[in-house]
C-alpha cells in the first residue's frame, strides 16, 4: 500500500491501482482484514483520483466495514473521511455528510487534529452546496483555526477558498474574490491545483461574481488578495466570520 500511494502521488496511477490490487490479493489470502482494508482505501483513492466516483465511494464503504469489524477508532475515522470524500464527489451527501460526522465525533474524541480539521472543512463545504453559508462558516472558521495551528498551508487554502464561497452566497462579492486570491497564493507554492471541491465551489459561485464585479474586477480583486500578507488575511477573515456567526 505504501508503493501504491507513493505511485499515486507522483501520477503514475496505473502502477498505483497494480500495486493496491496486489496489495489487497496478499491481505486477503492471508485473512489480514487491516491490511486489506488499507489496500481498499488506497484503491478507493486511486480511483477518485482517476474519476471513477462511483468506484471510489464502493472501495470506501468496503474498507469502513472492515474496519468496524476491527474495532479501532482511528482506522474508522480515518476510513469514513475517505468514505466521505468518495460520496462528496460522487454528489452523494446525504451520505458523505453522515460520514463527516462520524469522522469529526471519533477525531475530537482521540484528540486527532488533522482528521477534525479535515472533516469540519468537508462539512464546512457541504452545508456551503446545501445553501446554509451560516453553518459553512462556522465549520470553514473551526477548520482554518485548525490548519493554522498545523501549519498546513495547502488545506489552510481550501477552506479559504470554500469561505470565499460563503462570502459570494452572503453577496460579499470583494471578500469573495479576495479570499479566492488568498486560497491561489498559498495554493501555488506548493504547486497544487484545485481541489474538486474547489472546483465547485467556482463554477457556483463564479458567474455572481463576474456580474456584480465584472470579469476586470474579479481578475483585480483577486489579484488585491494574492498580494495580502498574514496579518491583513487574518483580520478579513476575523472580521467576515464575525458577520457572518452573528447575522
Amino acid at each position: 500500500c505504501e508503493l501504491a500511494r507513493a505511485l499515486s502521488s507522483q501520477d503514475e496511477l496505473d502502477r498505483a491501482q497494480h500495486a493496491a490490487e496486489e496489495a489487497l490479493s496478499i491481505a486477503e489470502t492471508a485473512g489480514d482484514e487491516r491490511a486489506a482494508s488499507a489496500a481498499l482505501d488506497t484503491l478507493a483513492m486511486v480511483a477518485g483520483y482517476c474519476d471513477r466516483r462511483t468506484e471510489a465511494q464502493a472501495l470506501s464503504e468496503r474498507s469502513l466495514a472492515l474496519r468496524r469489524s476491527l474495532g479501532d477508532p482511528l482506522l474508522i475515522a480515518a476510513s469514513a473521511n475517505t468514505l466521505g470524500l468518495a460520496a462528496m464527489r460522487a454528489g452523494d451527501l446525504d451520505t458523505a455528510e453522515r460520514a463527516f460526522e462520524e469522522c469529526l465525533q471519533l477525531a475530537r474524541e482521540l484528540g486527532e487534529t488533522v482528521l477534525t480539521a479535515a472533516a469540519l472543512c468537508a462539512l464546512g463545504e457541504i452545508a456551503l452546496s446545501r445553501g446554509l453559508p451560516d453553518v459553512a462558516a462556522e465549520r470553514l472558521l473551526a477548520a482554518l483555526a485548525l490548519y493554522r495551528e498545523l501549519d498546513d498551508e495547502r488545506n489552510y487554502a481550501e477552506c479559504l477558498y470554500a469561505l470565499g464561497g460563503v462570502a459570494a452566497a452572503q453577496g460579499r462579492s470583494l471578500d469573495a474574490a479576495r479570499l479566492w486570491g488568498a486560497a491561489e497564493a498559498l495554493r501555488e507554492r506548493p504547486g497544487a491545483a484545485l481541489t474538486p471541491e474547489e472546483r465547485a465551489v467556482e463554477q457556483r459561485c463564479s458567474p455572481a461574481l463576474i456580474a456584480e464585479l465584472g470579469d476586470e474586477g474579479l481578475e483585480q480583486a483577486r489579484t488585491e488578495g494574492r498580494s495580502l500578507r498574514p496579518a491583513e488575511l487574518e483580520a478579513i477573515v476575523s472580521e467576515f466570520g464575525s458577520v457572518v456567526l452573528t447575522e
